[in-house]
């Protein structure tokens, strides 16, 4: 245990850079998935052509607080599409 927490403290930079890597990779799994799905259903909605990529939706997800943002806006998404 002892050897744990000295490396924790060696190296508290390299665990924060880890997890901040680990939470732009989730960032950007769930922003190819659901602003893909989003984009995609209001461009059908308003009669487009479904086009948007899923690797468009992974760069929108690693802006920082707006990949986040696709969780309610693809449930509201979701509800709306639903009801039209």
């Amino acid at each position: 245990m002892g050897n744990f927490t000295k490396s924790v403290e060696e190296n508290g930079f390299l665990y924060a850079l880890l997890i901040y890597a680990i939470a732009q990779i989730i960032c950007v799994i769930i922003g190819a998935f659901l602003w893909t799905y989003s984009i995609n259903q209001w461009r059908i909605i308003f009669n487009n052509p479904p086009d948007f990529q899923w690797w468009q939706g992974a760069l929108l997800g690693l802006i920082p607080y707006f990949g986040w943002f696709s969780v309610p806006l693809s449930i509201i998404t979701l509800i709306i599409s639903l009801i039209i």
